[in-house]
């Protein structure tokens, strides 16, 4: 990714002033983090090199499986064409021996790690045809606990750890983040028993808005003959709600963070990207100091979409920007909608996209 033009406050900030917002800059965490889009790791056979080149292309169909969202490229015929020199598209592998369970017992098993160049990745994807999901994602906050001999384990919790691996890994393999809670006194008493979490939605709104998550995944899973989960999805402004069912638990935990990942690509996944470079003015409230401007800053700085920044004005806690694009204005809005640093407000100030930032 080219990085976007780093711009300063304009003449008249203090020197020291500027000087703390470029530490601040540089060395702040980010509220939505760049995830691995361009690697993978599969398991392989080494008796020959027409086995490598199979872990290849595999590899590279779980790259596009993460950056367009789609699960079913993993094995869709009609990509073959396109990832038949998915060799000639690597930048660095490893072959490394990883321990993985097979039917309750721990075995060593070859895989293969690759990543892949960006550049010859993007353009597969546009000459397939496929849609988009931009690299910055929040995490998904995952609020999941299992009935499983007997108590009731909280995903994070002590006894949960194993649970907690599951999704994560399962979240990996598509390009998203999950984030667990902290399940400290502040969460009991926001969320309530997690008996309740599926049927109290809007408890776990509530409980949620400090870990400013893109998403909100909830799961209770318990078992009669078969494994059973409920879920719900929360993002901003609605939720969706499903099942999964089946003989063993770990594939039913996978298969709800799975399908939670489905509902989230096709939400902010472009299937048709608009085309061309926008210029637009934003106008952004809530900048009171400057640790306000160096993640607002900050944050715009890691989207794919802002090509460059522009610093037109900075006054009475509000800062206007210039801002030059890559794609168009929806996809900005959409970001920012997933993210949790800026907030769209309602109509425009003097022309300008209006945005708040967020505490």
């Amino acid at each position: 990714m080219t990085p976007a033009t780093r711009c300063f406050p304009p003449p008249g900030f203090p020197a020291l002033a500027m000087a703390l917002v470029l530490i601040v800059a540089v060395s702040g965490p980010a509220s939505s983090a760049e995830v691995a889009l361009y690697e993978a790791e599969v398991a392989w056979s080494d008796r020959d090199g027409t086995d490598r080149a199979i872990a290849f292309r595999r590899a590279l169909r779980q790259v596009l499986v993460k950056i367009t969202g789609l699960r079913r490229l993993a094995g869709a015929s009609e990509l073959e064409p396109f990832i038949e020199n998915a060799q000639g598209l690597v930048q660095q592998y490893q072959l490394r021996t990883v321990a993985v369970r097979r039917g309750g017992a721990t075995v060593q098993e070859p895989h293969l790690w690759a990543r892949f160049d960006e550049a010859a990745v993007d353009r597969l994807v546009r000459e397939a045809g496929l849609p988009s999901w931009s690299r910055t994602r929040p995490p998904v906050l995952v609020w999941v606990a299992a009935e499983r001999e007997g108590s009731l384990r909280m995903a994070g919790s002590e006894g949960g750890e194993g649970m907690a691996e599951i999704l994560r890994h399962a979240a990996d393999s598509r390009g998203v983040s999950l984030v667990l809670p902290l399940l400290d006194l502040e969460d009991q008493a926001l969320a309530g028993p997690p008996e309740l979490w599926v049927e109290e939605e809007e408890r776990i709104r509530a409980a949620s808005e400090r870990y400013r998550p893109g998403g909100i995944l909830i799961g209770r899973i318990d078992r009669d003959v078969l494994w059973e989960a409920r879920w719900s999805l929360l993002l901003p402004g609605g939720a969706q709600r499903w099942k999964t069912q089946g003989d063993l638990f770990d594939l039913v935990a996978d298969e709800g963070v799975q399908e939670a990942i489905d509902a989230l690509a096709a939400h902010y996944a472009s299937t048709a990207p608009e085309t061309g470079r926008a210029a637009i003015v934003v106008s952004v409230s809530g900048v009171h100091d400057f640790m306000g401007y160096a993640r607002t800053m900050r944050y715009l700085e890691s989207l794919d979409e802002v090509e460059s920044i522009d610093v037109l004005a900075v006054f009475s806690g509000r800062l206007r920007l210039g801002l030059k694009l890559r794609t168009g204005v929806a996809g900005l809005r959409g970001l920012v909608a997933l993210g949790a640093t800026l907030a769209e407000d309602a109509g425009d100030v003097d022309g300008a996209l209006a945005l708040r930032l967020l505490p």
